[in-house]
């Protein structure tokens, strides 16, 4: 038996001039706030979203904010990917997501600067459904979708097609600065056998807050292999540590490696190996800011 349901319910409608009393109200605060982003309507588990543009009339409620108070902060309150490009000229962009009953306290102690703003982009935000690998075999028909894109998702698809992103995987802000020492790895080779036995090794650099406030940093370790012999995408994120630094403090960063940190997957044999060859492993800061790189030879 089929099973239909819905809701019953209203919205209160909106003021008119909402959008013109808002960027008055804007145009005469120090500070304008501007919370956007999706509701239960427009992102759920149940479907997917036909588009990535922001609901409503928010777009135009940000441009008119903004051109009326250029310190403005975009507040985006969603779990997923939107299209950013109304915030232009927004003095601050904070991704919020979904923090549940403590959001309130949350976004007050980042934007006070209380807490220092250390989150890192776990996703890739494009400017445009048409950049993600996985637009290529979607909707797909007869109700099935191809996942084509196979290994190219998210940012590896965005470096594979060599498209800019409007905010890269990994990318984040602090209300500080740091600087970063080249990298250096504690081995320069190992063997096939040494890595399959358990063999660890790490990705090392010296960290300095070069501002005049405590905040994190995240130093992100991506692999790059010869993509002719693999197939495999340019980089990929293999590790990460994230470290909290008072003004002036340097503290050496070890961001471990192993086995996995070089193996690739193999299909007939349905396991992880490791090629002999050379091992690129990038520092970074996101999956477009690399800041130091460090060779690694497998052996046979």
């Amino acid at each position: 038996m089929d099973v239909a349901a819905f809701l019953i319910g209203h919205r209160e409608p909106l003021a008119a001039d909402g959008i013109e009393r808002a960027a008055k109200a804007a145009a005469e605060a120090e500070v304008a706030i501007v919370v956007v982003g999706l509701d239960q309507d427009s992102e759920t588990e149940g479907e997917d979203r036909k588009t990535i543009s922001l609901p409503g009339e928010q777009d135009a409620l940000l441009r008119a904010v903004i051109t009326a108070n250029p310190r403005t902060i975009v507040l985006v309150n969603a779990g997923s990917v939107v299209d950013l490009a109304a915030t232009e000229g927004a003095a601050a962009i904070a991704q919020t997501w979904y923090l549940g009953q403590e959001t309130g306290n949350a976004v007050a102690a980042v934007l006070t600067g209380s807490v220092d703003a250390s989150g890192r982009l776990p996703t890739t935000f494009g400017k445009k459904v048409q950049d993600w690998s996985s637009h290529l075999n979607y909707p797909g028909e007869f109700g099935e979708v191809l996942y084509g894109e196979e290994l190219f998702m998210g940012y590896r698809g965005f470096d594979q097609q060599q498209i800019e992103p409007a905010f890269c995987f990994g990318h984040g802000l602090s209300y500080t600065s740091f600087d970063w020492s080249a990298a250096t790895l504690s081995t320069l080779s190992l063997s096939q056998a040494e890595l399959l036995e358990g063999a660890e090794f790490s990705l090392s650099a010296e960290v300095t807050n070069t501002g005049d406030t405590s905040g994190y940093e995240v130093l992100q370790c991506y692999v790059h292999r010869d993509q002719s012999q693999s197939g495999r995408p340019e980089q990929e994120l293999c590790g990460f540590v994230k470290v909290h630094l008072s003004p002036g403090q340097t503290a050496t960063v070890n961001i471990p490696l192993n086995f996995r940190s070089c193996a690739v997957w193999d299909q007939p044999s349905q396991s992880w190996v490791v090629h002999p060859g050379e091992i690129e492993f990038r520092l970074s800061s996101s999956s477009r800011d690399t800041r130091s790189t460090a060779a690694f030879e497998v052996t046979a």
